[in-house]
């Protein structure tokens, strides 16, 4: 019993070592807006700010999470894209709400990102996909430095 408890506690403790933010991390305001406009989507109201962008050799990780309560279903919004790649998403529920939380790299977080979402409420029979816009509050993000810049320059070309 005793083993049990003590292997117990050292899962939880690297369970909550791998959530913690790196020395380098920052946070970062953001606005996620209707595709092509400057209107803020009724999605943005899910999203939690701010999120964190973290500089990564030559890009920067960008991390955000989504909000819903279980009144609209488990999980009901699925970032696709976003930034033309498939982002990596981790799912935690903590009482009536679940989170997602949504990772994808940057080489220059000042530019309009672009991304797809799916929206699935099974209660009202809503199933739907939409295009967006995401802007990240960048300005004080520090540059990458100039021999990290070089090799994403070359990757990107």
């Amino acid at each position: 019993m005793f083993k049990r408890v003590i292997l117990g506690l050292t899962l939880g403790l690297l369970g909550s070592l791998v959530m913690l933010p790196t020395a380098d991390a920052q946070a970062v305001s953001y606005q996620v807006l209707k595709y092509g406009t400057n209107d803020l989507s009724y999605a943005s109201a899910y999203f939690v700010n701010p999120g964190e962008i973290t500089p990564a050799g030559d890009h920067y990780q960008v991390t955000l999470v989504i909000a819903t309560q279980h009144d609209l279903g488990r999980f009901p919004v699925t970032i696709l894209t976003i930034n033309n790649q498939k982002p990596a998403v981790s799912q935690t529920t903590q009482g009536d709400t679940d989170y997602d939380t949504v990772s994808f790299a940057v080489t220059d977080p000042k530019q309009r990102l672009t991304g797809t979402m799916q929206v699935d409420v099974t209660s009202l029979n809503y199933h739907h996909t939409y295009d967006f816009n995401l802007r990240l509050a960048a300005q004080d993000v520090p540059p990458l430095s100039p021999a990290t810049q070089s090799t994403a320059q070359a990757s990107i070309q």
